[in-house]
């Protein structure tokens, strides 16, 4: 596979030559992007780091208005998708290594708006941004803790919200209609943006709304009178204010609200989807039969994210310090899920809700005086509680349960990064992050037999038991970086990332210190060491721009859930001790064919090879399908996406544009969590397809478009399926097919 790659890359680059040399008899060019992910303003192409940046242009387009759409745009991602929202995600370059629950920690891709860090400890998944209003998307591929004051083993995602312009009244607003193909009604979406320039030059407001109705699909075995079971409502409203007190102090705050209503959640109750039609067993269980007595479950997301930066400019360096207050006070997860041991398929109830809290706080330097020498430091605080807490039931064994588990989360890391241009063509770059985390799992449990109410109280509780952990790591990053001349660079970075550690129930605990026994590996974290070789090259005077990345991740104490041998009886707790190498190849190329056609490509390549599984006689239920020599899992091996986009002026002020988007990824391997002994890993039935397209005029400040998602109308199910299900046929589809027009208004 190494071969075959090598050989396209050569293939591309002689195409990209003969190309771009057609290309040269008009003045096509492809514009220059300026990001900050590195704490300053520069272009993709001169920076020494995997980085793609999504403009606002793009996202605009209806065929990217959700971030997990815009994620497809990624080499080497495997996208989560059209799950519950509370498990939804990102991998990049297998950072998905670890089980689902195996470890606590922080999302292993970071997640950003404005440069300020948006984290949940209830549920590490991406914030429910949508694209509207931002004015760019920048995704860092592998770690960089050394810049940021979160770490993050497979990357970042920065959303950069719309600023505030504090020169000129100004106003957007766009509406749309989707219709989804076999589905009752229509998705609108509809939304507006007003700048308000309160004190010309010094203070001004930037208020952004947008509702979006999407009809979902699907239906509820034997229930026809509940339409669009998967049917949601999104309210989205950010308030940000800009007051710029004088040529050097500035200050920005903002507060934005997600309130989504969902009914049956993504990804639950599935009982069949192997025709393409994605087809629901209906609510079973008493526990969620009195809350939603015609069987018409719904579930509600509220989330609150308030935000201050103040910078101010010293003669040296930039002073920044932020915050950010993720309020999640409901988060809703009223489901069934189905599981079969032996006696034939069993339904259990649950009624959930994840409320949890958490305030960061960051200082940073950033130098301003231009000359070889350029650094950066910072401090990074977090403080975070949840009080997850709910009922399921399982009528097959007669009884009901109470859960809760309250998390309280205290954290500090400084960081410092320099970078020294050693000559025009050579500079080099280290950085260091040490991070300091304390964290405390308390767990609430009762079980109820006979008579009791069905939410409680129950007659038998459990002794609270409380687990405290304390987390340390140091991480780094060295770089090397030539720059031959104006048009390329290659550089050398070798970097470390670390998880939080492996949290142990007391009771687990207890057992183990009683037996004598330490579990396999290293429970203090999983650590990465990545070490990445890149180039980027621009050609044919900007029409032509390539860009090619290996990387090397070296895995060590990955979290698996396996079975101790501890009398009286085994313990299943998370272990380390498993090791692996993730190799992944990367390319991306633009090329600019006229001043009005452009084609792109995105892709990847990853592999993987587990070197150390735990072993002895201790290790007694470690899954058999993660063994040395094999592979991993929860990656997609290869990705492809390839792009055309179209653009030209017709006559009275018209313009015609036009975008196709094609994305492929192999499908990945799981392991079921119902079957930990099963010798292979499940895989996902079917590669995951999409074709998206766009096409539109516009005039002034008007845009029509007219887009179509999964044009192909792609319905395999694309991720293994990690839970049992009555009959065994579990697995989640894509949306079908979707078309929708949309008319937009631009005021500035």
């Amino acid at each position: 596979m190494k071969k075959v790659f090598a050989h396209a890359v050569t293939v591309g680059l002689a195409l990209s030559g003969s190309v771009a040399t057609y290309a040269a008899e008009d003045e096509a060019v492809i514009e220059e992007v300026i990001v900050s992910a590195t704490r300053r303003d520069v272009a993709v192409m001169d920076l020494p780091l995997s980085i793609q940046a999504v403009s606002a242009e793009q996202l605009q387009l209806p065929t990217f208005r959700e971030m997990n759409q815009v994620m497809n745009l990624v080499p080497g991602a495997t996208v989560f998708s059209n799950k519950a929202p509370n498990k939804e995600g990102v991998q990049m370059r297998g950072s998905g290594v670890s089980q689902s629950g195996a470890s606590d920690g922080q999302a292993p891709v970071g997640y950003y708006v404005d440069d300020i860090p948006y984290v949940d400890i209830s549920t590490p998944v991406p914030p429910p941004i949508g694209t509207f209003d931002l004015e760019r998307v920048e995704i860092i591929r592998g770690p960089q803790g050394t810049s940021y004051g979160q770490d993050s083993s497979g990357g970042s995602v920065i959303m950069r919200t719309a600023p505030v312009d504090l020169e000129k009244l100004g106003y957007k607003v766009r509406a749309g209609v989707t219709d989804v193909s076999n589905v009752e009604g229509m998705g609108h979406t509809v939304g507006g943006v007003v700048n308000l320039p309160i004190v010309e030059g010094t203070f001004g407001v930037r208020l952004a709304y947008q509702r979006d109705e999407d009809p979902g699909y699907g239906r509820i075995d034997g229930q026809p009178e509940i339409e669009n079971p998967l049917e949601s409502t999104r309210d989205s409203l950010r308030i940000k204010a800009f007051l710029k007190a004088s040529e050097r102090l500035s200050f920005e705050a903002s507060h934005t609200e997600w309130n989504t209503e969902y009914g049956f959640l993504p990804g639950t109750q599935i009982l069949d989807s192997r025709g393409g039609d994605m087809v629901l067993y209906p609510v079973s269980t008493g526990m969620l039969l009195e809350l939603f007595p015609d069987g018409n479950v719904s579930n509600e997301f509220e989330i609150s994210w308030t935000t201050f930066k103040a910078e101010l400019e010293l003669d040296f360096a930039n002073l920044t310090y932020s915050a950010g207050f993720v309020d999640t006070p409901r988060k809703e997860t009223n489901s069934e899920f189905s599981f079969d041991i032996g006696f034939g398929p069993l339904f259990s109830g649950v009624v959930f809700n994840q409320p949890a809290e958490s305030f960061t706080q960051e200082v940073r330097l950033v130098s301003n005086v231009e000359g070889d020498f350029q650094w950066l430091a910072g401090m990074f605080f977090l403080d975070a509680e949840s009080n997850s807490r709910g009922w399921t039931s399982t009528p097959a064994f007669f009884f009901h349960e109470e859960i809760s588990d309250p998390i309280d989360a205290e954290a500090w890391a400084v960081y410092a990064e320099a970078e020294y241009a050693i000559n025009e063509q050579w500079s080099v770059l280290g950085g260091l992050r040490f991070h300091d985390e304390e964290r405390t799992y308390t767990s609430e449990y009762a079980v109820s037999f006979g008579g009791d109410p069905t939410f409680g109280p129950f007659s038998f509780p459990s002794p609270t038991t409380v687990e405290q952990r304390d987390f340390d790591s140091l991480s780094y990053r060295l770089g090397l970086t030539w720059a031959p001349n104006d048009q390329g660079l290659v550089y050398l970075t070798q970097s470390s990332a670390n998880r939080a550690p492996i949290v142990m129930p007391q009771s687990d605990r207890i057992a183990l210190e009683n037996a004598g026994v330490a579990p396999p590996g290293d429970a203090d974290a999983a650590e990465l060491i990545n070490t990445e070789i890149g180039t980027k090259w621009s050609f044919a005077d900007g029409r032509v721009q390539l860009e090619l990345v290996y990387a090397y991740g070296d895995w060590k104490d990955i979290p698996i859930w396996a079975q101790l041998a501890i009398p009286p009886q085994p313990v299943s707790v998370a272990i380390g001790g498993t090791d692996a190498i993730v190799e992944t190849w990367e390319a991306i190329f633009r090329l600019a064919l006229t001043d009005y056609l452009s084609v792109g490509y995105a892709g990847a390549f990853t592999e993987t090879e587990v070197e150390g599984v735990p072993n002895g006689g201790l290790v007694t239920g470690f899954p058999p399908s993660i063994r040395e020599g094999g592979e991993l899992y929860n990656y997609s091996p290869t990705t492809h996406n390839v792009d055309i986009s179209y653009f030209r002026e017709l006559a009275n002020g018209w313009s015609l544009f036009a975008s196709v988007n094609y994305v492929t990824r192999d499908k990945p391997n799981g392991v079921s969590v119902f079957n930990f002994f099963a010798p292979d890993y499940v895989p996902a039935e079917s590669d995951y397809k999409n074709l998206g397209v766009n096409a539109g005029l516009s005039k002034g400040p008007w845009d029509f478009t007219f887009s179509v998602n999964n044009a192909s109308g792609e319905d395999g199910r694309f991720l293994p399926g990690s839970q049992g299900a009555v009959g065994g046929i579990w697995g989640l589809i894509q949306p079908p097919r979707s078309m929708s027009f949309q008319v937009s208004y631009d005021g500035f």
